[in-house]
């Protein structure tokens, strides 16, 4: 039985550096398409051979789906964020307004990371308790999702890393929760805050 300090290699295979080194120099003209680096001059490289976004394409943007704070309203017996109220939410995945546009992308892959904070309100949850779920969309289908969130208060990390198509590539976000409670149609449900969407386009 194979031990896990045990190695076996495979026939012919390349175990020594020095042996690697050799076979390696013998075709890195072919890997780096017949440029021969040790031949070229120090300063042979400059801006004029330089091509922005060449090799990726980045973009960071800092949204907030919900950026309107109030006061105690009227009839209410404690102070909340204005925010979704459960008579403005019927179930099912709500839009937001937190997007981003990645145009001149190549085939490549593309790195995402979503970050911020939100607010749940668990004082008027009654029976269930209110659960919070956050997608991350690429060109209208879903790449990643995290949740359920039941913390009144917390703050997320989102990432993801899929393939991406030559053109314009559109990043949207959407969330999900309980369906609408009754008891409490007028108060506010779930605030996004300090939210910050980062995406890098990498290709070859």
């Amino acid at each position: 039985m194979k031990e896990w300090t045990q190695g076996f290699p495979q026939a012919n295979a390349l175990v020594e550096a020095e042996q690697f080194n050799d076979e390696y120099d013998a075709h890195k003209g072919t890997f780096n398409g017949g440029l021969d680096r040790t031949a070229l001059n120090d300063d042979w490289c400059n801006r004029t051979h330089l091509k922005t976004n060449a090799l990726l394409l980045a973009d960071v943007e800092s949204l907030t789906a919900n950026d309107n704070f109030v006061s105690q309203p009227s009839g209410s017996s404690y102070n909340y964020f204005g925010c979704v109220q459960y008579s403005e939410y019927n179930g099912g995945w709500a839009s937001t307004n937190i997007s981003q546009t990645l145009s001149n992308c190549h085939e490549g892959m593309l790195h995402v990371e979503l970050k911020g904070s939100f607010y749940i309100n668990q004082h008027e949850c009654r029976t269930d308790t209110t659960q919070v779920k956050i997608r991350i969309n690429l060109n209208g289908v879903r790449i990643t999702g995290a949740g359920y969130f039941v913390q009144p208060f917390m703050s997320f990390r989102i990432t993801a890393d899929v393939p991406i198509s030559s053109g314009t590539n559109e990043i949207t976000v959407d969330w999900r929760m309980n369906g609408n409670n009754a008891y409490a149609s007028s108060d506010p449900i779930f605030h996004l805050f300090g939210v910050q969407l980062m995406s890098v386009a990498r290709w070859r």
